[in-house]
């Protein structure tokens, strides 16, 4: 699999979705387990697609955006629950993309940049309250991209390369 979205909780990895080498979308979320080195399939309720980005608080992977089978660029977010293994779609708020990177900081998720097909490459940072179940648009200064790297420290976002050509 390549476009997938990877992350780790608790000792152990995430994967999601992607795109598989027999060309076709997928929605499968496998679980594996660092210290005994074992793959396990987990139930998957959320739609195929390639390139969502994840972040994880508390005891919950947020998935949102992508690519779907169907050439749209996805804005649902969606919530699995590591406890109880239960998928929930959640309330949408940003703009539909693919290939863009989001962080959690303080319980809030906030996802920038990537791309769709009617606006191109995207600058936009929006935040997502995990506490309140809301979405809000943050002004942001930064050069659209997509295909780029971001991180939280010291309770900043930083966000690195990316394809940000200019015509």
């Amino acid at each position: 699999r390549y476009d997938h979205s990877a992350t780790v909780h608790n000792g152990e990895m995430y994967v999601f979705g992607g795109y598989s080498y027999q060309n076709s979308y997928l929605n499968d979320l496998w679980k594996y387990n660092i210290s005994s080195n074992q793959w396990t399939e987990v139930q998957c309720g959320a739609t195929r697609r390639q390139n969502p980005s994840v972040i994880v608080h508390s005891n919950e992977i947020f998935m949102f955006g992508g690519h779907s089978p169907q050439n749209s660029y996805l804005n649902d977010l969606w919530k699995y629950n590591i406890s109880s293994n239960q998928w929930t779609e959640v309330q949408c708020g940003a703009t539909g993309r693919y290939i863009h990177t989001a962080i959690v900081h303080s319980g809030e998720m906030f996802i920038f940049g990537g791309y769709n097909d009617q606006i191109s490459k995207l600058n936009d940072l929006w935040k997502y309250s995990t506490s309140s179940n809301q979405w809000t648009e943050v002004r942001c200064g930064a050069t659209g991209r997509y295909f780029h790297s971001a991180i939280v420290h010291s309770g900043e976002m930083f966000v690195f390369g990316g394809y940000s050509y200019q015509n």
